[in-house]
């Protein structure tokens, strides 16, 4: 296998530059074992009906990322940003379940 094989590459897209690097920021910190090769330049996208109807909310700006994957022990492949206060981990379809209510005794 090739080095160029191995790549992989990712779009961002943001509202505005800083929301773009807030969005790379949270994916890199979803995903400990990426390593980035080759990062782009922030691009304005060309308007749209989309962006003219869409307001703020539309992502207006992208980025280009290049990347591979590290497949290495060291790598915490579950990373858990909001460290999981209050709720546990539901196996079968990856998504968090609130913790069970608390029961006091009855006077």
């Amino acid at each position: 296998m090739t080095i160029t094989e191995s790549l992989k590459e990712r779009v961002i897209l943001g509202t505005d530059v800083r929301d773009i690097q807030v969005q790379k920021d949270r994916w890199l910190g979803e995903n400990p074992n990426i390593k980035i090769i080759e990062t782009g330049d922030i691009k304005r996208e060309p308007a749209s009906l989309l962006i003219r109807f869409g307001g703020k909310r539309v992502p207006r700006f992208s980025m280009f990322l290049r990347y591979r994957e590290e497949t290495s022990s060291r790598c915490n492949r579950h990373f858990n940003p909001d460290g999981g206060a209050g709720q546990r981990q539901d196996k079968s379809l990856g998504r968090r379940k609130p913790a069970p209510p608390l029961k006091f005794p009855r006077e």
